[in-house]
């Protein structure tokens, strides 16, 4: 193509010199005689001037070309800038660790807490969920979801607990200690022993109070449940030793409570304390601040460790589509641009990209000014 260009270049020239010659001899000629028939000579230049209008492109088609490399230049350096990577399929690692006062998230994988869980002094509660005893009950048969019980005293073991894969499930804490779990998809197993005091609702949703004096025999056992698709159930009781949660995969996960700002009105405050969340991705550190809302889309991974005591302390690592920070009008995009996961992540890719657009930007430049 350059050498294309030299030829053409060279010919035009040489077409204008044999045009400046002809005309020199016409002009001789007329100078010598008047009527001196100068037609041939005449009809050559306009020849000349056909042929150089074939070899010389007009200003607008030389143009053209380097506009064109130029604006896609532009157009590439434009995207490569504003549109992140999720716009081309690609997710962002995150590594969160933090400490708030609950999280909620979905379980990608059944989870078990087998470890048992001694409640202080003896009390706990369950809303909404359905309740069953030992055979034989000491108690009473069974409990409906639309009923709730209570338990004070004696001797109070958080036997077990489960969360079904796909379930809903939040942990919350406060500084009194009180611990409350709830969603949907929950057992549980809660074993009771010594003198032991039981409150429930009634058919009539009045309260209805027994007691159980279990000294020197088994426990009564209280089997819990909720159904994986009915109303969230919700567990209260106050641990004496911290509660941990390891290795539980999850697809979403997030941190926020419902304020009652007005009547009809509910908000949802960020209830993270402190804490960082990093990109290793692009190598970016973000802290987190109080009242620092985080939102993930498409997130996905694994919760390496969550810790009750009377604060919530969680390390995750896994990634997203999307990672936003802030709330409202504050809220800010930090999915990383094409241009900085390149950089950051694919250097070979980086350095060719960035070559074929100074080299494009170079060479439309040059082309313009000497066009």
């Amino acid at each position: 193509m350059a050498g294309l260009e030299m030829t053409r270049r060279h010919s035009a020239a040489d077409i204008n010199e044999i045009q400046k010659r002809l005309t020199s001899r016409a002009t001789a000629s007329l100078a010598e005689d008047p009527n001196a028939d100068i037609a041939d000579l005449l009809r050559r230049i306009e020849e000349l001037n056909k042929l150089k209008s074939l070899l010389s492109p007009n200003l607008l088609m030389r143009l053209l070309a380097p506009l064109s490399v130029g604006a896609l230049c532009l157009a590439f350096l434009a995207i490569t800038l504003v549109v992140r990577v999720d716009a081309i399929g690609l997710r962002t690692p995150v590594a969160l660790d933090v400490t708030a006062q609950s999280v909620t998230f979905v379980a990608d994988s059944d989870w078990l807490q087998e470890s048992p869980i001694n409640l202080t002094a003896g009390h706990f509660r369950a809303d909404r969920f359905a309740v069953s005893f030992s055979d034989p009950a000491k108690a009473f048969e069974t409990l409906s979801t639309r009923q709730w019980l209570e338990a004070n005293g004696g001797n109070l073991v958080l036997h077990s607990l489960s969360v079904r894969k796909g379930s809903q499930a939040t942990v919350d804490t406060s500084e009194s200690g009180q611990t409350a779990i709830y969603g949907t998809g929950l057992r549980g197993e809660i074993h009771a022993n010594g003198q032991t005091t039981l409150r429930w609702s009634g058919p009539n949703r009045e309260m209805v109070t027994g007691g159980l004096d279990l000294e020197g025999q088994p426990p009564e056992i209280f089997s819990l449940a909720t159904a994986a698709d009915g109303p969230p159930g919700r567990l209260a009781f106050v641990p004496k030793a911290s509660i941990t949660i390891r290795d539980l995969s999850i697809s979403a996960l997030s941190f926020g409570r419902e304020m009652q700002i007005a009547p009809a009105d509910p908000r949802f405050t960020s209830t993270i304390t402190a804490g960082t969340l990093r990109l290793p991705s692009v190598d970016r550190d973000i802290d987190l601040s109080t009242d620092r809302a985080i939102t993930f889309t498409g997130l996905v991974g694994r919760i390496d460790s969550l810790v009750v005591d009377h604060k919530i302390s969680l390390r995750f690592d896994g990634d997203a589509k999307k990672v936003l920070v802030g709330s409202g009008n504050g809220q800010s995009d930090l999915t990383p641009s094409i241009l900085a996961y390149l950089y950051r992540n694919q250097i070979v890719t980086f350095l060719f990209a960035s070559f074929t657009f100074t080299w494009g930007a170079l060479w439309s430049l040059t082309r313009l000014v000497f066009a």
